[in-house]
Order: C-alpha cells, then sequence, then structure tokens
C-alpha cells in the first residue's frame, strides 16, 4: 500500500529564456540587474556585462 502526503508537489517545469538587455555601463549594472531577478520565486539569473 502507498500513500501519498499532502506537501508532495510534481517536478517543477524549467525553461531557460535569454533577455537582450542594453544599456549597462559598468559591471555594477550587471551585478544589479543579476541580483533583482534573482531574488524573485524560481528563478537562477546570469548577467554578462560583456556580451549585455
Amino acid at each position: 500500500m502507498t500513500t501519498t502526503q499532502a506537501t508532495d508537489t510534481p517536478a517543477a517545469a524549467t525553461a531557460e529564456v535569454e533577455l537582450a538587455i542594453g544599456g549597462m555601463t559598468c559591471a555594477s549594472c550587471a551585478a544589479r540587474i543579476e541580483k533583482k531577478l534573482n531574488r524573485m520565486d524560481g528563478v537562477e539569473a546570469t548577467v554578462n556585462y560583456a556580451t549585455e
């Protein structure tokens, strides 16, 4: 006999999104954008200043 608890959740769906962000003038800009994105639930972001 198997039981399922109410706390079981299905596997999370993942997607990769590439955003073109212009106007960054320094590495601090990239760090700020990355920090804000990573504060969102379920988001893992990396921002590359060199390639904008």
